[in-house]
């Protein structure tokens, strides 16, 4: 146990009532210092002839009335005394059980697959191509898709390269894991947009979403300079198991094609939205922590030593109380 000094004073005994265990008198006066470690107290008092050590422990007004077998006159406490221990060590089951959790984050990112179940490359016209008719996902239906969509051997893309429209190569997926989409687009000094429809081949049902990519990237009197990237993308939550291809409508901002490489992925972890469940969770324990550093400020306000200063027990480390 490490104490830190707490206080020192000049003590005068102005009378004497009682039984001691030293030799004490009207009118001694003595050097006291008191050094804590809640809920003990390690008490030194010096005189010109001798020097005695006393070591006491933080009792609350209840288990004095234990000890004596009667409900005693006692006052009110007043404050926070010198070795009052925080309640219940709140302290340290706020950091077991934020460690706890952060474990369990850890735990949960290694063990997530993360499993790739498509990965193609497309050429991407420029604006203004010719577009064949778009999706409407609130119909739950696709129109026929051209016999190169079907065909595995055709690459996933359409007929027509200069075609706005791109069907993938089908693939499977799980029930009950979200999916995560990548896109990746070689534009420089350039723009990108694509309107990616996750279609189930055997229903019919359409999901559907959009992303732009923009790259930009030069050099100016502050040197070089990059904005954007071409990158971008999107995680859906789980769909139906069952098979599925991807209708891919594209288009850039530069001249003659671009490509564009898709990656999807199930089961991937977000760590997103484990910081948003760990801030909400560690709300509360927060609080606490406030709280408990309020106490201490209460506590050593009254204290005329100060943390930095030493003693034969004084506390060699320079943390906090050891209470919590």
């Amino acid at each position: 146990m490490a104490f830190r000094k707490f206080q020192a004073a000049e003590l005068r005994v102005d009378s004497v009532v009682g039984e001691f265990y030293w030799r004490v008198q009207a009118g001694e006066r003595v050097h006291a210092e008191d050094y804590i470690a809640p809920p003990a107290m390690l008490s030194r008092e010096v005189t010109a002839s001798e020097q005695n050590w006393s070591l006491s422990s933080y009792l609350t007004a209840g288990a004095v009335n234990a000890a004596f077998g009667t409900r005693l006159a006692l006052p009110a406490p007043i404050g926070v005394a010198p070795n009052q221990p925080y309640p219940a060590g709140i302290g340290k089951v706020m950091a077991l059980a934020i460690t706890a959790l952060f474990a369990v984050g850890v735990g949960k990112c290694a063990s997530a697959p993360g499993a790739e179940k498509l990965r193609e490359r497309f050429t991407v016209a420029m604006a203004g191509a010719k577009s064949s008719s778009a999706i409407d996902p609130t119909l739950g239906v696709v129109p026929p898709l051209p016999s190169s969509a079907a065909d595995p051997a055709a690459g996933g893309d359409a007929a027509d390269p200069n075609a706005t429209v791109k069907f993938s190569s089908k693939f499977a997926l799980d029930g009950g894991r979200n999916i995560a989409f990548e896109l990746t687009a070689g534009v420089v000094n350039n723009w990108a947009y694509a309107v990616v429809d996750l279609i189930n081949d055997d229903t019919g049902s359409v999901v559907s979403f959009d992303k732009s990519i923009e790259y930009y990237s030069g050099y100016d009197a502050d040197g070089g300079w990059t904005e954007g990237s071409a990158t971008a993308s999107e995680v859906i939550g789980p769909v139906q198991a069952g098979s599925y291809l991807l209708r891919i409508e594209a288009q850039h901002g530069g001249v003659g094609g671009v490509e564009l490489t898709v990656v999807v992925r199930q089961g991937v972890f977000r760590w997103t939205w484990f910081w948003l469940c760990f801030g909400v969770l560690a709300l509360p324990f927060g609080i606490v922590g406030l709280h408990a550093a309020s106490f201490r400020r209460r506590r050593w306000s009254t204290s005329n030593a100060g943390r930095s200063s030493t003693g034969p027990a004084a506390d060699r480390d320079s943390g906090d109380d050891d209470d919590d």
